[in-house]
């Protein structure tokens, strides 16, 4: 699956969610195997998170998804980056992020961040997250890179 029409759709429904938040997204981004469906509610999930997080910015809430494709020997993998300017993440916070049932939030449940990292695990990748020395937050969701057929990995095709 092609992951640049998914961040592309998950950009505009928290645009249209959240129309005070400059939502956007840039970089390249590339083909991975998995379920197109869970990889959307994981990528929302961070998105939405970060616009939350910096809908109280003094200069306007920012969020930026940022891709990277990095190839290598084996493959290599698309990194998805989601930038925000809010407060950032309390270091007392940061150990406990994808815990089940923790959360920050007044009204959360705790199982946003946990959900994601079970996703993104299951679909071969890692999650992780940052305070950014200019403020605001960064998750950094890693993803095997789609390989071809021809390396001994069959991809199966939807029929339309």
């Amino acid at each position: 699956m092609n992951l640049q029409p998914l961040v592309e759709r998950v950009v505009g429904e928290v645009g249209g969610a959240l129309p005070l938040i400059r939502i956007r997204c840039e970089g390249q981004f590339g083909n991975t195997v998995g379920d197109e469906g869970l990889l959307r509610q994981a990528v929302l999930n961070l998105a939405r998170n970060a616009a939350e997080a910096c809908g109280e910015a003094v200069n306007g809430g920012r969020v930026l998804l940022r891709g990277e494709v990095v190839k290598s020997d084996d493959g290599g993998f698309q990194r998805i980056t989601i930038f925000d300017n809010g407060p950032g993440i309390p270091v007392t916070a940061m150990a406990k992020l994808f815990r089940p049932f923790f959360t920050t939030k007044a009204n959360g449940t705790g199982l946003g961040l946990a959900v994601v990292q079970k996703i993104v695990v299951q679909h071969g990748g890692q999650v992780e997250a940052r305070n950014r020395s200019e403020g605001g937050a960064a998750f950094i969701v890693t993803l095997p890179l789609c390989r071809s057929v021809a390396e001994g990995v069959e991809l199966k095709m939807d029929s339309v």
